[in-house]
Parts: structure tokens; sequence; C-alpha cells
């Protein structure tokens, strides 16, 4: 039918002794009257040893995108032992990243979790990468012309590669776990959801100074009036056509830059609470010159419009075009942008553009970050020379994901919303603040694709315009 339909689960975990131990759940329908799932077989199974893994977290590489979601349309959100706790299910980008779980009959609860989103590479890579004793498997099985109905065929082989898989996995998460607990003062990796978590967690740990350089919450307005500054890096192609006529064979290439973000990052970034300047009364002139002593020491983000006069330049400010795309362009006429001040003094210097400026907020500016970046990176070295591969990834991982928490979207943000169906005040309320755009039934839960704020600490899209601004 061209859907996913689960045939076999395995689950690899610690007792406690550490000894390695493996269960594995097959479909079986091929050969016994047992018309269970496999996913269902575990749940039970699950059920029946509930208080050996009482707030355990059960990982799945990429499971929030897909092993999951299987779990959900094929046993979990109709089922006899476990409820999913509706309101706590965190689903970021299309992806589950926690789908917390309470027994039905016992106190025990757990948590599925996508270790994907806390090491972003393929399977094989972290096997490799951290040198496990379980190596993911390659080569010998085409897996895209096994099916539900087939699957069993080369059951002997299916069975040892997810053996490796669940094992290898679990190997490299243990790995994982000791190296930042002993590397990064104790942050437990479970309490973490993704890689940006993790940088959060050392950075709000280890680095910030709350009352040398506060950094806030931006409110729904300033976050508004920031939001068009921030764009992603610059990548374009400086020759265009046939490039095989114009360049030498062989003479083509392309030029990246190593963790430019985190570097970025050591220059002055903006914090504290922002202050509004309309600049009433004022001569464009003047509000120019007012423009160029505040960026001295504050950060400025100024409303403008822009026209370019010198088209003989590469143009410097970008804008989305009509496919989403981010173009650097040259503007016929007057077009409102919202800049970062060190791009608008830029384009001052370079003479490629006249200004007319609208208003602007001003924040406070240091190098708050310097330490923490210069610090990952010489750990980063140190773990490099000592041979500790495992901890130079880390470092890495942390240094790398150091920005992007802070860009984080918290306002009118479309996401998924799950809802008991006997959650009749929490539904309605939703219904009626216009929050719910569309909804489905999935067993025992209502399942909304919502619009509505996120209440996350911490992320200020300042500072990542400021970022990104100086990376272009």
């Amino acid at each position: 039918t061209g859907a996913f339909k689960s045939y076999v689960v395995g689950l690899g975990w610690y007792d406690e002794d550490f000894n390695t131990k493996y269960e594995v759940f097959e479909d079986t329908s091929y050969n016994s009257n047992d018309t269970r799932s496999c996913i269902v077989k575990f749940l039970d199974w699950l059920n029946d040893n509930a208080e050996a893994f009482d707030e355990y977290k059960i990982y799945a590489h990429n499971g929030g995108r897909f092993d999951w979601n299987l779990f959900l349309s094929e046993g979990l959100s109709n089922n006899p032992h476990w409820k999913i706790e509706a309101d706590k299910v965190i689903e970021l980008n299309g992806c589950y990243i926690n789908i917390p779980l309470k027994n039905k009959h016992k106190c025990i609860k757990l948590e599925l979790r996508d270790s994907y989103r806390i090491l972003s590479e393929k399977l094989d890579d972290l096997t490799q990468e951290y040198n496990v004793e379980h190596k993911k498997l390659t080569g010998e099985i085409d897996f895209n012309t096994i099916t539900f109905h087939n699957w069993f065929q080369q059951r002997e082989d299916v069975l040892r590669y997810l053996y490796n898989d669940v094992i290898g996995l679990l190997e490299v998460l243990t790995v994982f776990s000791e190296e930042v607990y002993n590397g990064f003062e104790g942050i437990n990796i479970t309490q973490q959801f993704t890689s940006a978590t993790l940088a959060k967690s050392h950075w709000f740990l280890n680095c910030y100074d709350s009352v040398k350089y506060p950094i806030f919450n931006l409110s729904k307005e300033v976050d508004s009036y920031i939001t068009p500054s921030y764009y992603g890096g610059r990548c374009e192609c400086f020759y265009l056509g046939d490039v095989s006529k114009t360049i030498k064979p062989n003479g083509i290439y392309y030029m990246d830059y190593t963790s430019l973000y985190p570097a970025m990052m050591m220059n002055e970034i903006p914090y504290g609470q922002p202050t509004f300047y309309g600049f009433e009364g004022l001569t464009n002139k003047d509000k120019i010159n007012k423009i160029k002593l505040f960026e001295r020491n504050r950060w400025c983000f100024v409303r403008c419009m822009v026209k370019s006069i010198k088209k003989n330049k590469k143009p410097i400010h970008s804008m989305k075009d009509e496919m989403g795309r981010l173009v650097f362009r040259h503007y016929d006429t007057p077009t409102e942008m919202t800049l970062n001040g060190c791009e608008l003094l830029l384009g001052l210097k370079e003479g490629i553009y006249e200004y007319e400026i609208l208003d602007a907020y001003v924040f406070y500016k240091a190098k708050y970050f310097k330490k923490a970046v210069k610090m990952l990176f010489e750990r980063k070295a140190k773990a490099k020379r000592e041979g500790n591969s495992c901890l130079a990834k880390i470092c890495k991982i942390v240094v790398n994901s150091l920005y992007g928490f802070w860009c984080f979207n918290r306002y009118d943000r479309q996401g998924v919303r799950f809802y008991e169906k006997d959650d009749f005040n929490r539904l309605l309320k939703d219904f009626q603040d216009n929050k719910i755009l569309e909804w489905k039934e999935l067993g025992e839960y209502l399942v909304a694709r919502i619009n509505d704020d996120v209440n996350m600490d911490t992320c200020n899209k300042a500072i990542a315009s400021a970022i990104t601004s100086l990376a272009r």
C-alpha cells in the first residue's frame, strides 16, 4: 500500500549490574495465530516489566520522525496499559522530541525520546566515531526490498542487523552520556532533549552572568520588530552560466568557513532590555549620526527605507524572494528593511545605498560569549591531542549549538498538540482562542495542528540576528 508497517522491535538496556540485556518482539502472523503487532507485543511486555523501567528514557534514532509515529498508529494510541500524557508531549518542526507515558495500572512513568535530536548523525557514523563494540552492519541486506510480507524470508539477517543497531545505539549513548557528565560539570543527557538544550544547559550553568550581562525574553512586539533582520548565511555562486567554459578544468572550488557562527560569538553581542527610539523631530542626517553614535558602544536594530545608488558593487542587504530564497540584490525603489546597525554602517561606508531612518531598538553589547566559545575550542583541541575523539566531538556539538537555541521562534508557532478526549475544557479553550487549525482522532486522543505561542525560557532573536549579521 506504500505505508510503513513494523515487523520487528528490539530493546536494549543495562541491568543493575550493568550487564547488557536485549529483547526482541516479532510479528509472527505469518506462522502463528498471534495477530498482535510487534509494537503491541513490546508494549505488553513493557507493562509486565514496568517496575524495572520506571523513569527510563527509551531512545530510537530518528524516532521522532519515524519509529514513534509507527508506535502511535500501531498500538500506543489505544493501549490497555499505557497512557500518553497528552499535555506534556513535545513536538518540534514535525518531529516528536518527547512522548511521556504513564502506566494505567501502576505508578510507573517513562518517556520516548529521539537520540538523533542530540546526536545528529547517521547511526553508522556514530558507531564508528565513538568506536563502540557493536558497529552498524551495512551492505548485506537491501532493506528497500524488505516488506512486512517477506521480511521473515531473511529473518536471521534482519535480527542480526537489528541487534547491532539497538546495542550499538545503547553503547553510543552510554559513551556520550559519560563524556558529557564528566566533561561538562555533571550535565545529565536524559534531561536534555536536543543538542541545543545541551548547549543551553552548559551555557547557563557555567558561563552566564545574570548580573553583569542579563539576557531577557523579547516581548512579542520587539520580537516581531527584529524578526525581519534575522536571516541565515550568505551562499552565492559568483560565476553564472556554464562554468566549465569560464574556468579551467578542475579549477572550480567552493569556500566554506569552519564554525563561523561560534567565531562570530566572540565579538560584541546585544544583551539587556532594549530601548526604542522614534527619532521624533530629527532630520534623516541627524538620525544616521545618532545611529553612528549608538553603534560605538550599543547594538542597534534599525527599521529604514533602503535604495541602491551604486550597483557596481556586490549588494550587502538581503531579503527573501517569492520562492523563499535568501537573495542579495539591489533595490531600485526605496524598500523597507530592518537592519543590524553594523550592516547599515557598512552600506554607508561602501556608498552602496541611501537610507531613510524610521526608528530603532537599541541594546547594550559586550563580548560575553567570548570566554565560553574560547574554552570550548580549547577543550576540543586538548581532547584531540589526547586522543579523546568522543570529547572532541561533544565539544564541537556544544560550540556549534550554542547559537541555535537563541533563535527559537516562540510566538505564533505552528505545531502538534495532543488532547485526551475527556479533556474537554482544554480542548474547548483552544478552539475558542482560534488556536486549532485542524484536528483528527487517534485512538483515545485528538491530535491537532495548532498555532500558538510556546512557553520557552530565554530565547532571544536579537542575539541570533546579530551573530548571523556578523557572519554575513
